[in-house]
C-alpha cells in the first residue's frame, strides 16, 4: 500500500478552522489538528458577509471566505435534502464541470415548499458574484460513488507558504457541520486501488465555483478549440498545436489554458495600450483544457484556436502582445503583463495562481516592423509549454 499520500487523517483526528475575527478587520485563520470549533455565527457575520471588505483582504482570508460559503451551502443541501445525490445531473466524472449541479438549483428544489432559502444562504449563493469585477457560481460535482453514508467533500485551495494549489477534504460531523479532515488530499487517495481503502466505500464530491451558470455550462465543459480563421480573404493566425508540460493546477481540475492578446497598427511612443489598445482579439480567452493524462504524457494536441483576427489589413497586426496562462478562479492573483514597443506600453491583466506558460510580443507583418518576430514562423518551447502559430 502506498503510504506517502494516503489519507491517514480520515479517522479520529480532525483539522478544524479557528476563526479569530474582530469587528473592524479580518485576521488570519489557522488550521490545527485536534481542536474543537469555537466559531460563533455573530463573528462570522461581521467578516464573511462583507463582500467589499474581502476584496481587499489577504489571500489566506479570501481562501477562508471561499471555504466558509461553499461549506455553508453544502450543509444547507444536506440539511434540507439528505438524498441530494439523487438530484445530481449525471454520473460521476473527473472532467471539470461535467455533471456539475449548481447550488442555486439544488437549493431551489429543496426549498420549493419551504418558502425559499434564508438570507444567510442567499448571501452564500451570491458570495462570488460581482466580486473583484467578475462573477462565479458555486456548484457540486460527484467524483466517485459510495454507499456508506459518510461522504467526503473536496475544495480546491492554495498553500500560501508553499505557493501551490492543494485540495482539502471535508466531512460532515454529528451536528450537520462540515469539518476539515485533511489539509491535503491527493489523487491517488481517491482513485488508486492500492490506497482506495483509505477512503473506503465513500462517495466523493467536489465543491467549487465556476464562471458559468445553467445554460452557459456547455461552454465551460467542452474541450476547447476556437475559430480557425479559415477564410482566405482575411489575415488570421491560430495556435496550431500545443503541448502542456507543467499543469500549474491541482489534480482536482484540468489545466484550463487561456490567452489574452492585444494589438496596435503603429504604437506611439509614450502611449499606454490597455486594457484593449486600439485593436484586440475579442474571441473567447480559452484555448483548451488539458487533462492530467495529457500533461503526464505530454500529448501533442491540435487546438486550432484563433490567435488573432486582423480583418483585411496585415498592418493591423503590426504588433501583437499576448500571454498564455493557467486560468484560475477567485481568489487567484490578478497578474499583469507589460510589453514595450517603440516607446509604447502594452498592459493587461489576467487571473492565475501561477506564473504564465508563455508571454511574447510579435508581428503579423512579414516585414517585421520594430524588429519583432514574425508570428507565422513562431514555434515556442520552454519547460512549461510548446506550441506554434500558423495561418
Amino acid at each position: 500500500m502506498k503510504t506517502k499520500h494516503s489519507l491517514k487523517l480520515f479517522s479520529t483526528n480532525h483539522f478544524v478552522v479557528t476563526l479569530l475575527i474582530s469587528s473592524l478587520m479580518f485576521t488570519s485563520c489557522t488550521q490545527e489538528e485536534g481542536q474543537s470549533l469555537p466559531l460563533q455565527e455573530t463573528q462570522a457575520v461581521i467578516s464573511f458577509y462583507d463582500k467589499a471588505g474581502i476584496e481587499t483582504a489577504e489571500l489566506n482570508e479570501k481562501l477562508d471566505y471561499k471555504s466558509f460559503h461553499l461549506t455553508k451551502l453544502m450543509e444547507a443541501v444536506i440539511r434540507s435534502s439528505p438524498d441530494f445525490d439523487s438530484q445530481l445531473t449525471s454520473k460521476p466524472s473527473n472532467g471539470e464541470h461535467l455533471g456539475a449541479s449548481y447550488f442555486s438549483d439544488l437549493l431551489s428544489k429543496s426549498h420549493t415548499e419551504k418558502g425559499g432559502a434564508n438570507d444567510d444562504i442567499q448571501f452564500s449563493l451570491n458570495a462570488f458574484t460581482d466580486l473583484d469585477g467578475e462573477s462565479w457560481y458555486p456548484y457540486l460535482r460527484k467524483l466517485k460513488k459510495g454507499k456508506d453514508g459518510n461522504p467526503l467533500f473536496l475544495i480546491n485551495s492554495f498553500d500560501v507558504k508553499e505557493e501551490r494549489e492543494i485540495v482539502q477534504g471535508y466531512e460532515p460531523d454529528g451536528t450537520g457541520k462540515l469539518k476539515l479532515v485533511s489539509k491535503e488530499v491527493f489523487e491517488e487517495d481517491i482513485f488508486d486501488s492500492e490506497t482506495d481503502r483509505a477512503v473506503g466505500n465513500r462517495a466523493v464530491y467536489a465543491i467549487a465555483i465556476a464562471p458559468c451558470l445553467r445554460t452557459a455550462v456547455a461552454r465551460c465543459s467542452g474541450g476547447g478549440g476556437g475559430n480557425t480563421g479559415s477564410s482566405t480573404s482575411i489575415v488570421t493566425a491560430k495556435f496550431g498545436y500545443m503541448i502542456i508540460k507543467d499543469k500549474k493546477e491541482s489534480w482536482l481540475e484540468k489545466a484550463e489554458v487561456h490567452k489574452q492578446s492585444y494589438s496596435s497598427e503603429s504604437p506611439q511612443p509614450g502611449r499606454l495600450y490597455g486594457p484593449c489598445g486600439n485593436g484586440c482579439d475579442t474571441v473567447g480567452d480559452r484555448i483548451r483544457k488539458f487533462s492530467n493524462r495529457d500533461v503526464r504524457k505530454r500529448k501533442k494536441k491540435t487546438v486550432n484556436h484563433r490567435f488573432y483576427y486582423a480583418g483585411n489589413s496585415v498592418n493591423r497586426g503590426n504588433v501583437v502582445s499576448y500571454v498564455i496562462y493557467e486560468n484560475d478562479h477567485w481568489p487567484a492573483h490578478l497578474r499583469q503583463y507589460n510589453a514595450y514597443v517603440n516607446g509604447a506600453q502594452f498592459k493587461f491583466r489576467y487571473r492565475s495562481y501561477q506564473t504564465p506558460y508563455d508571454q511574447n510580443t510579435i508581428t503579423l507583418n512579414p516585414d517585421r516592423p520594430y524588429n519583432l518576430q514574425y508570428a507565422l514562423s513562431t514555434t515556442r518551447r520552454n519547460n512549461a509549454i510548446e506550441y506554434n502559430i500558423v495561418r
